[in-house]
């Protein structure tokens, strides 16, 4: 039997990307296995504060396509840069899909 997969066995919830258009917190909502179990989908929201007293807050909804084998603390950063270039290359909501060759 496996075992239900939680929010907090991904590495990226609540990691922060420091980006040309400010500082994003990333918080993930849920997670799933694709059919495969390879991969992760996970529904997650950016969040920005846009006030120097913390009170208002921007938010993006956005999805991720996460490799298994990119869950991982050394793989991490190379996940944190393919989100900053597109929250920097994106306004709106999306999906980041690195099931592809990655990394580069």
């Amino acid at each position: 039997m496996a075992m239900r997969l939680q929010v907090g066995d991904i590495l990226l919830n609540m990691k922060t990307v420091e980006t040309l258009k400010g500082g994003w917190l990333i918080e993930v909502q849920s997670v799933s296995e694709t059919e495969s179990g390879e991969s992760f989908l996970i529904n997650a929201i950016l969040e920005q504060t846009v006030d120097e007293y913390g009170e208002f807050v921007r938010t993006r909804r956005f999805s991720i396509v996460l490799p298994r084998k990119l869950n991982t603390i050394s793989a991490i950063d190379s996940v944190l840069y393919e989100i900053r270039q597109y929250i920097e290359t994106h306004d709106d909501e999306g999906l980041v899909d690195l099931s592809g060759n990655f990394p580069r």
